[in-house]
């Protein structure tokens, strides 16, 4: 990124100056903005092979990235699922090598409820 970033800096000056801003603001929305942001989708789908009347609460989630989560577990025991599924990051690359971060992990992972499991 910092080489692709050097070769704006080849530009005229104005042009330079606005991509290495727009390139600024895009670094601090990705590190300190969006990670924090949790939506939740609803979706509803219909299956024959389930008998009427029985429903199937699945949670899908990626990218968790538990570094950075606040009160994920309290969301997530609300929803009440029956099978939670994990796909994406638990944590960030940069993480890999802290322990306390995968402390957080395994705890995370371990106040999970749900009645049929939670896959990884």
């Amino acid at each position: 990124m910092t080489f692709l970033r050097s070769l704006l800096a080849l530009l005229p000056t104005p042009f330079s100056w606005i991509f290495q801003a727009i390139g600024t603001l895009l670094v601090v929305y990705s590190f300190y903005i969006e990670p924090f942001i949790l939506s939740i989708t609803h979706r509803y789908y219909k299956s024959e092979k389930f008998h009427v009347g029985t429903r199937l609460r699945i949670l899908h989630i990626g990218d968790l990235h538990v570094e950075r989560e606040v009160d994920l577990i309290g969301i997530i025991n609300k929803l009440n699922p029956d099978i939670i599924l994990f796909s994406g990051d638990i944590l960030n690359l940069s993480y890999l090598e802290d322990m306390q971060a995968w402390e957080g992990a395994r705890k995370l992972l371990g106040e999970l409820k749900t009645t049929l499991g939670v896959f990884i």
